[in-house]
């Protein structure tokens, strides 16, 4: 929780050039099929994976944006009763899949001095599952 907590403040550094966000997914594989967790819609669509950019994406997974840590246990418990169970001669809320909770930290440099000439200036994203 210490390090969720100072991710959120450095996002709410003020500086004109810089500008933080801080993200999260949560994605279920079960059967081979990868389900968004976070889905909005009343059942879950098998989600497809891409290579784009020498990147592997997830197309069409959703991606919240959080202010404060709390949002993100909030969102994490709520993934958590989306996903499937099934009971086991061991346990009878066995999970079935496997989930991938994501948390992606961006930090844009908007200055005009960034090094790079791209549309949103110098972009670097890290990723913590």
């Amino acid at each position: 929780m210490n390090k969720m907590s100072k991710m959120y403040k450095m996002s709410k550094i003020t500086n004109k050039d810089l500008k933080f966000s801080v993200k999260v997914s949560f994605v279920e594989v079960y059967n081979e099929e990868i389900k968004d967790l976070f889905s909005l819609k009343g059942t879950q669509e098998t989600l497809n994976i891409r290579e784009e950019k020498n990147t592997i994406r997830v197309m069409n997974l959703s991606e919240i944006e959080v202010k404060i840590s709390i949002t993100t246990i909030q969102l994490l418990e709520q993934g958590f009763k989306g996903r499937i169970v099934g009971g086991t001669a061991m346990d009878n809320q066995s999970s079935r899949s496997h989930a991938i909770f994501t948390i992606t930290l961006e930090q844009a440099n908007c200055s005009s001095q960034s090094g790079r000439n791209s549309d949103n200036g110098c972009l670097i994203k890290s990723k913590f599952y």
